[in-house]
């Protein structure tokens, strides 16, 4: 089929790629546009793109703008060690209504669920006062600087611990690395970055009411608490293990990987927390129906606009302007 493939070829590479055949005059400045006004932000809408542009390169990539000194070094423990703590994420003038918000609604989202199915209703349409901090700037510098630009909400649960909880240790990674999960990534796990876990601490998290155990490193680890193979154990006890801590309204980012597990509270007071992981674009959230619960498109409408695009692939009834 030679005779009838060169010809083609031919013209792909000098039209398609030089734009110098009949249809020049038409290719040739749209080419042109894109390479300079695409690339370089030199056109019309240099005003725009621009300072947009720089300030990604500057304060996204290399964490030099505002942000810088909150944001680089969260960046290079999350990377090093597999979490950073980030404080005050939720203001101190606001976090009290947050968890209120959160421990009242928590009995409407049960008996929705019980009605109409686990997955029936998101979680965040129950909170939206607390729905409105999911795309903080300074924590999606951070997460940006691992998963890529574009990054969505996968998953949104309560975790609300009663006074005198009692719990042992089960410790795990999450999703895609929950091998407990049929539909987990096998080992030995890829160097990457696939998911990011947050807990947001709506009460303070001490020793003294259980923060999370994690253990620091684990996330380039090849072995895994629940490896069969891998003789650990997910009830015990771990070497280097701590609890992460914080006040009311710090945020615990920890890479999907790293090996973490909830505690028990042995205070007289709640332990009120929200989890939400955040995944890269590409990343496949469509799993027999488990975490894809919707939103309501009212209720999707009075989110912040930021925040739409974290969730924009729950919404019902809308058409997506992002996730096409």
């Amino acid at each position: 089929m030679t005779e009838t493939i060169e010809p083609s070829v031919t013209q792909l590479r000098e039209e398609g790629s030089r734009g110098t055949g009949p249809r020049a005059t038409v290719v040739e400045p749209s080419v042109t546009q894109l390479r300079e006004e695409g690339s370089r932000g030199t056109g019309p809408r240099a005003t725009v793109v621009e300072p947009s542009v720089t300030q990604l390169r500057e304060e996204g990539s290399r964490g030099t703008g505002p942000h810088a000194t909150v944001v680089e070094p969260s960046v290079t423990q999350l990377r090093e060690e597999g979490w950073c703590v980030l404080e005050n994420v939720i203001p101190a003038d606001a976090v009290d209504a947050v968890r209120e918000e959160v421990e009242t609604s928590e009995s409407d989202y049960n008996q929705f669920s019980k009605a109409h199915g686990r997955w029936a209703r998101n979680v965040v349409s129950f909170i939206p006062r607390f729905a409105a901090h999911l795309a903080n700037e300074r924590l999606l510098a951070v997460i940006r600087e691992v998963l890529g630009a574009q990054v969505r909400i996968s998953q949104t649960e309560y975790k609300i611990r009663p006074p005198h909880y009692e719990l042992v240790r089960a410790y795990h990674s999450d999703f895609p690395y929950d091998l407990n999960q049929k539909w987990h990534i096998p080992q030995p796990f890829p160097n990457a970055v696939i998911g990011i876990t947050t807990l947001w601490m709506l009460s303070e998290f001490t020793t003294a009411n259980g923060g999370t155990w994690i253990v620091p490193k684990t996330h380039v680890d090849l072995r895994n608490p629940r490896g069969k193979a891998d003789g650990i154990g997910d009830k015990n006890p771990l070497a280097g293990e701590l609890q992460a801590t914080g006040s009311a309204g710090s945020v615990l980012v920890m890479d999907s990987r790293i090996w973490h597990s909830n505690a028990e509270n042995p205070s007289p007071g709640k332990r009120t927390a929200v989890v939400v992981r955040y995944a890269p674009w590409w990343l496949n959230l469509e799993l027999f129906g488990v975490n894809t619960a919707t939103i309501p498109g009212e209720t999707f409408d009075g989110l912040p606009d930021d925040v739409k695009l974290l969730y924009e692939h729950r919404a019902e009834n809308r058409e997506p302007t992002l996730w096409v």
